[in-house]
């Protein structure tokens, strides 16, 4: 016979969300029956509760994707990057701004789990970050004297020197916060 229950769960927001589930008559067990969720765009992060309108039991999966391959996106992990340089008496036009992409640039391209080296970080701040480029090591930038100060910190960590990382969960991404290059002394 035909089943239906309904979910309460949290979205990416942090609200409370309904989702509605028909079991048509006749599906076999194991298999999969997407949700109607509150809208095309709401995801769940977490249910809360089920409840249920028949004695019937269900094992509740959350992911995206199709049937037998679902997926979860990863949680993303906000980057915050505060630099301050010397630069030489002849710099290159938008050297700054230069920067800011490159180590931007540099942040989007990890992978899920990746983690992130100081090392790399000063690495995209002498060399444009290029993804078609050997290591992704670009044109290197004119008008850099020496890095006075580099802050690499997220949330719940900070890296100030070399041979320090930013580990991950392997269901975690890293994506650019606040990416500040600035004149030292300026």
């Amino acid at each position: 016979d035909e089943d239906t229950f309904s979910l309460t769960y949290l979205d990416m927001n942090g609200a409370t969300q309904t989702a509605n589930v028909t079991i048509p008559a006749g599906t076999h067990r194991g298999e999969m029956i997407k949700a109607t969720m509150a809208s095309a765009e709401s995801r769940a992060k977490k249910i809360l509760t089920v409840t249920p309108s028949g004695n019937n039991a269900y094992d509740i999966l959350i992911g995206m994707g199709i049937n037998g391959r679902l997926y979860n996106l990863p949680e993303l992990i906000s980057v915050d990057v505060a630099l301050q340089i010397y630069q030489t008496d002849t710099p290159e036009a938008d050297l700054l701004a230069s920067i800011e992409t490159s180590i931007t640039n540099f942040i989007n391209s990890l992978r899920i789990g990746e983690r992130m080296e100081y090392s790399d970080v000063q690495r995209f701040i002498f060399n444009e970050f290029d993804p078609t480029a050997e290591d992704n090591i670009g044109r290197p930038f004119i008008g850099i004297d020496e890095i006075a100060s580099l802050v690499i910190s997220t949330s719940t960590d900070t890296i100030t020197n070399v041979g320090d990382r930013l580990t991950i969960e392997e269901d975690g991404r890293f994506e650019p916060g606040t990416i500040e290059a600035t004149l030292a002394g300026a």
